[in-house]
């Protein structure tokens, strides 16, 4: 199954983003309770080396973002310590803080050193909040990016079934030499995202595979989620809880890890 970006447009002309800020919420996650977001991305621009289907950012822009569009360290040092003591005393419940955004927060180019200023401020401020990081992995072969990962509280990967068509990495399928790099993350949670109809990846054909590269990298635990927002592709479909449940069932006897569901 290939999917053009032409046909797959077509499917949705009309979807974009409003400017995501570069601390946003706090909102209720599925996975990652009541979490405060940090986007290390341009505001009005996604910033991604996926074009995922099912995006809630819709397209990626088939171009390089320049490095000026970035938010500063200097600009998140002077953010988080203006805002965190202001939400730590509104929001005494937060669980996390969370690298997310419109797009791959890895691709910021001084990631490494965000991750140390969010880990030094969030201790200060509101050290009862865990670090999470959600992210598509594709530039953890990179030793620094490797490192910074690994001292992040929550670290939650991204791995479809159907990745090729269903992410449509920009730089090319450089899954398999990703595979042995995310095995040796401590304490890693797989996150992966499943629909039916049009564009369906729960079946065999795509399911099987995806099994077996989830016992090639041995996570922690696997979420299984589906559509929760608008996505990019107006034509995607949810799963069902049932499909969801019966993959998940699948994965605890074959694989043997945790598995969480989420409708």
């Amino acid at each position: 199954m290939h999917y053009s970006t032409a046909t797959v447009r077509s499917l949705n002309p009309t979807h974009s983003i409003d400017p995501w800020p570069l601390l946003y919420g706090p909102e209720q996650s599925r996975r990652l309770g009541f979490s405060l977001g940090v986007n290390l991305l341009p505001a009005e621009e996604k910033t991604c080396n996926f074009d995922c289907l099912y995006c809630e950012c819709g397209w990626t822009p088939w171009m390089k973002t320049p490095g000026t569009w970035f938010p500063t360290l200097e600009e998140l040092e002077e953010t988080l310590n203006e805002s965190l003591p202001i939400l730590a005393r509104r929001y005494p419940s937060l669980d996390s803080i969370t690298f997310s955004g419109n797009g791959a927060p890895t691709l910021y180019p001084e990631f490494p050193a965000a991750v140390s200023l969010v880990r030094e401020l969030g201790r200060k401020y509101l050290p009862w909040a865990r670090i999470a990081i959600l992210t598509n992995g594709t530039t953890l072969g990179d030793r620094e990016l490797f490192n910074a990962l690994r001292q992040i509280d929550i670290k939650c990967v991204k791995l479809d079934a159907g990745h090729t068509w269903m992410n449509r990495p920009r730089d090319g399928d450089q899954l398999n030499a990703l595979l042995p790099v995310w095995a040796a993350i401590p304490n890693l949670t797989l996150q992966s995202f499943f629909s039916e109809g049009r564009f369906d990846n729960t079946c065999g054909e795509w399911l099987d595979p995806w099994i077996e590269q989830v016992k090639l990298v041995k996570p922690r635990r696997v979420q299984l989620y589906t559509l929760d927002r608008s996505p990019a592709v107006g034509a995607m479909q949810k799963a069902s809880l049932s499909t969801l449940s019966r993959i998940g069932r699948r994965l605890t006897s074959e694989v043997g890890t945790e598995v969480h569901v989420f409708e």
